[in-house]
C-alpha cells in the first residue's frame, strides 16, 4: 500500500523519504535478489536504498560490529541463519540473554 507507506513516512518526519543502505552477503544470490527487489519497492515511496554486497566470509566482523554498521549506514541487513545442531541451548541463549551482548555486537 504505497499511499499508506508514504503517510507513515510523513508521520515520522520523513515526508520526502530518506537514504539508507541494504547490507547483503555477496555469496548468497537469493539474498542479493531479495535486496534488489526490496530496493525497487522502497524507491516507490521515496526511500533511496543503496545495496552493499559485503564479503560473506566476513559476516561477523561486518554486520556484527555496531561501529561498522553505523559507518556504512546499514539500515537493513538481509541474512539467514539457522542452528547447526538440534538443541536450542547451544544457539538460543546468545540471542535472548543480554549477558551475551558484547561491545562489538552479539
Amino acid at each position: 500500500n504505497t499511499a499508506k507507506a508514504k503517510s507513515e513516512l510523513k508521520a515520522c518526519g520523513k515526508p520526502s523519504g530518506f537514504k539508507t543502505t541494504i547490507a547483503v552477503r555477496n555469496n548468497k544470490p537469493v539474498e542479493v535478489a531479495t535486496a534488489t527487489s526490496l530496493q525497487a519497492s522502497l524507491k516507490k515511496i521515496g526511500i533511496q536504498a543503496d545495496i552493499d554486497q559485503y564479503d560473506g566470509a566476513q559476516t561477523a566482523g561486518i554486520i556484527g560490529n555496531p561501529k561498522v554498521v553505523k559507518s556504512k549506514n546499514y539500515g537493513i541487513i538481509i541474512m539467514g541463519w539457522g542452528p547447526d545442531f538440534p538443541s536450542v541451548q547451544g544457539y538460543g541463549q546468545p540471542l535472548w540473554d543480554s549477558r551475551f551482548t558484547l561491545d562489538n555486537g552479539n
